[in-house]
């Protein structure tokens, strides 16, 4: 792990000649001619670790191409972003009228105050009284059109962290 750091590390550092030739090698061509050094960098540390990790997931990348070509056709389709995976072990984290929340995923479920339900939705109505969708109270199902509330806002910030873990 730490040779991809050094080379990341050395990237930061760069000047713009050494990007240029890194470019070329990733992309086989000529990196544009009126790319910023800022822009150039960022694709080149993004291209390394997509060569050291992997890159996006199928699914993802098939829609992006669809996009993509959908644009080009004049067609405009809304992006649907992939469903949350939640992994046994994942913490949602939500605030609610000033309390904060915390839920653990299960292979059966869900656990909160020390009690197991089998859905969120049973977790979001005993925490306001009313039902809710338990996946969009804690901010998982949100479309691009949909403006969270602050609170949902920090609670998907909080849920792509604990996720990234």
């Amino acid at each position: 792990m730490s040779g991809i750091i050094d080379k990341l590390v050395l990237l930061q550092l760069a000047p713009r000649s050494e990007l240029l030739d890194h470019w070329e090698v990733f992309f086989g061509i000529a990196a544009p001619k009126n790319l910023s050094t800022k822009l150039l960098r960022r694709a080149v540390i993004y291209e390394l670790q997509v060569a050291e990790f992997g890159g996006l997931p199928h699914s993802i990348s098939k829609q992006l191409k669809s996009h993509i070509k959908d644009g080009l056709n004049g067609i405009k389709t809304p992006f649907k972003p992939a469903p949350i995976q939640l992994k046994t072990g994942a913490k949602l984290l939500r605030e609610w009228n000033g309390r904060s929340y915390e839920v653990e995923v299960t292979e059966n479920g869900f656990i909160w105050n020390d009690k197991t339900y089998k859905s969120l939705s049973a977790i979001a109505k005993d925490i306001t009284g009313a039902h809710w969708s338990g996946p969009r109270f804690f901010g998982l199902n949100l479309t691009p059109k949909q403006q969270p509330a602050s609170d949902l806002q920090q609670s998907a910030l909080n849920q792509q962290a604990t996720l990234a873990q």
